[in-house]
């Protein structure tokens, strides 16, 4: 798989079992880039802010890993992101408690769960938290 040829230079981050690769392209000095995503026969890329054609994807900057479902984590312009089924959301978006927020997430595994960092607001705590999604 040659990563596709994005900006500046792209990176690979994470590879599951069926051969999807997430990562990143950087597409302008600084800093901005778009997560990425590798789905045989080709790259995605995470959704974008305003569709294709627009300015470059703020919400998903960086794919940290991929689990074998397929969902991505990683981190974007307002912090970690789980983007599954086509559909991105902001992990203090879908965690319950409001006094959280998380700035990346860095691995996701097939149960779903999330290891990210984060900042508890109440207490000053920052550092890695495992989030488990509720049981279905």
């Amino acid at each position: 798989v040659s990563l596709p040829s994005v900006g500046r230079g792209s990176y690979a981050t994470a590879i599951n079992d069926s051969g999807d690769v997430a990562g990143y392209g950087e597409v302008r000095p600084g800093g901005g880039s778009m997560a990425l995503l590798w789905r045989a026969p080709e790259w995605q890329l995470l959704p974008l802010r305003g569709g294709v054609g627009s300015e470059y994807n703020n919400l998903a900057q960086r794919a940290r890993d991929v689990n074998n479902l397929g969902a991505v984590v990683g981190t974007g312009s307002r912090g970690a992101f789980v983007w599954s089924e086509g559909r991105l959301s902001l992990l203090e978006n879908i965690v319950t408690d409001d006094d959280w927020m998380f700035s990346d997430a860095l691995q996701i595994n097939d149960a779903g769960q999330i290891l990210a960092i984060g900042t508890r607001a109440s207490t000053g705590f920052a550092g890695l938290v495992l989030l488990t999604p509720p049981a279905q």
